[in-house]
């Protein structure tokens, strides 16, 4: 430890022995559940974001509450930046997000892709024009997620194309009220957009949305993450 004030702190070699004995104890844990033939029981740290969150995880997690049913779900905001040391602290089981996060001590697994359009409402001036070039889409002001310090949105957009974003949203669905409500264009992915009455307009030069899994080492078919 360092002693700091009052308080003290782990050193690195600390942080990482406690990082051990919490993967130890995992172990234990699961080989107790499996000598025993039990069931899962207790709670269950989600971590998730956007198009993760609405498509996957809330409809898989119905699943997840009929097949375990001992297991109690909590569901959190995923923060990229934050989402690594919440796994290594045991805080959270497994996060799913739109983009890669590496670490050395965990696992990043790539679940797939959703293709990512360009979407107005039915009140915006392009719902009903039927011949459309890109440079008359791009006279027309956007929603877009907050920018991460690097100044990317996540939402797909090509670096090369400037737009003129009027609003900055930060919640997927505060996106998608607004482009339903017919004022701004929006980049949504497509399997929402076609779930909504919205409509694509032609411009195919936005980037798929890759989904990612992120876990610690799993134990077996029985580690809470496997599960989930």
């Amino acid at each position: 430890f360092y002693r700091v004030g009052r308080r003290i702190e782990l050193t690195e070699s600390g942080e990482h022995l406690l990082a051990r004995l919490r993967d130890g104890m995992r172990c234990v844990y699961t080989g107790w559940v499996e000598a025993l033939g039990a069931t899962l029981t207790g709670d269950v740290h989600i971590a998730s974001a956007g198009l993760m969150t609405t498509v996957y995880v809330q409809p898989a997690l119905a699943e997840l509450r009929v097949s375990h049913a001992a297991l109690i779900p909590h569901l959190h905001a995923a923060h990229p930046d934050r989402v690594a040391d919440q796994l290594l602290r045991g805080e959270i089981h497994v996060a799913f997000l739109s983009r890669s996060v590496r670490h050395p001590r965990l696992t990043t697994e790539h679940l797939g892709e959703e293709g990512n359009g360009v979407y107005c409402g039915p009140g915006h001036p392009l719902f009903r024009k039927r011949k459309l070039s890109r440079e008359v889409i791009l006279e027309h002001e956007f929603t877009a997620p907050l920018p991460d310090a690097s100044g990317e949105t996540g939402d797909g957009w090509p670096a090369h194309l400037r737009r003129r974003v009027a609003l900055y949203a930060s919640h997927m669905e505060r996106g998608i009220r607004t482009c339903e409500q017919g004022g701004l264009l929006t980049v949504l992915p497509d399997v929402l957009g076609r779930a909504r009455g919205v409509r694509r307009l032609p411009f195919d030069d936005i980037s798929p949305v890759h989904l990612h899994a992120m876990h610690r080492s799993l134990l077996g078919p029985d580690d809470r993450a496997a599960v989930v």
